[in-house]
C-alpha cells in the first residue's frame, strides 16, 4: 500500500495455496466447483471492501536495505523512516478507464475467505521495465519478491500490516545478487468515523 495509493480493489490471476481451504473442502467437490466458490466468496470479500468508507491513520516504519555491487562487502547501507500515513476515503474509488492490475498468489483465510497475504507477480509490478532496464544493464534476470500482509482486521475488513520488495538479480555466473530490500510494517491504527453531509 504506496503512499500515493489509496486501497485498491485489484483483479486477481490467482494461484491457490491449497493450504488454507482444500484440506477442509467437501471431498465430493470438483475442482471447478472448488474455484467457483473461492472466486464467489473473494469476489464478495472485494466488494465490501469496495463499497466500504475508511478514514484511518496508522504508523509507518521503512527499512530500506542497498546492497554493493561488489560482493565481497555484503554489508548494505540501511536507512529507517517512520511516518504517519493517513487515508480517507468515502465509498468506492473511481479507476481510469485504462486500469493495469497487479496479480499474484493469494493465501486466503479458509473460515472467512479474507485475503491474509499476496505474492505478487513481478511482471505486474508498475515500475517493471524500469527494472528489466537494470537488469539488462548487469546482464542478468530480474527475480523480485514482494509480498503484502494483511494481519490487522477491523469490522471484517483486513488491513496491511507489512510488504517487503526484494529486488534480486541472477548474474550470468549464476550468482543471486541482492541489490537491495525494503520492509515497510504499519502499526498502532486509529479509526475515525466517516460523516457524509448533503448540502441543498
Amino acid at each position: 500500500m504506496g503512499k500515493n495509493k489509496t486501497i485498491l480493489l485489484v483483479i486477481f490471476l490467482i494461484f491457490l495455496s491449497a493450504q488454507f481451504f482444500s484440506q477442509t473442502a467437501n471431498s465430493k467437490m470438483s475442482d471447478q466447483e472448488e474455484l467457483e466458490v473461492i472466486l464467489k466468496k473473494c469476489a464478495e470479500y472485494c466488494e465490501r471492501l469496495e463499497n466500504s468508507s475508511l478514514y484511518f491513520v496508522c504508523e509507518e516504519a521503512i527499512t530500506e536495505e542497498i546492497f554493493p555491487i561488489d560482493l565481497s562487502f555484503p554489508n548494505p547501507e540501511i536507512n529507517r523512516y517512520i511516518y504517519e500515513y493517513q487515508l480517507v476515503r468515502h465509498g468506492a474509488p473511481k479507476f481510469p478507464d485504462e486500469f493495469n492490475a497487479i496479480y499474484g498468489k493469494i493465501w486466503i483465510r479458509k473460515k472467512n475467505f479474507n485475503i491474509l497475504k499476496i505474492e505478487w507477480e513481478q511482471e505486474s509490478m508498475e515500475n517493471f521495465e524500469a527494472i528489466e532496464k537494470i537488469a539488462d544493464r548487469l546482464e542478468a534476470k530480474p527475480k523480485i519478491t514482494f509480498v503484502s500482509e494483511y494481519a490487522f482486521e477491523k469490522n471484517k475488513i483486513r488491513f496491511p500490516s507489512m510488504y517487503s520488495v526484494d529486488e534480486n538479480f541472477i548474474l550470468a555466473e549464476g550468482i543471486e545478487y541482492n541489490r537491495s530490500r525494503i520492509t515497510v510494517i504499519y502499526d498502532s491504527y486509529k479509526f475515525f468515523t466517516v460523516d457524509t453531509k448533503v448540502k441543498y
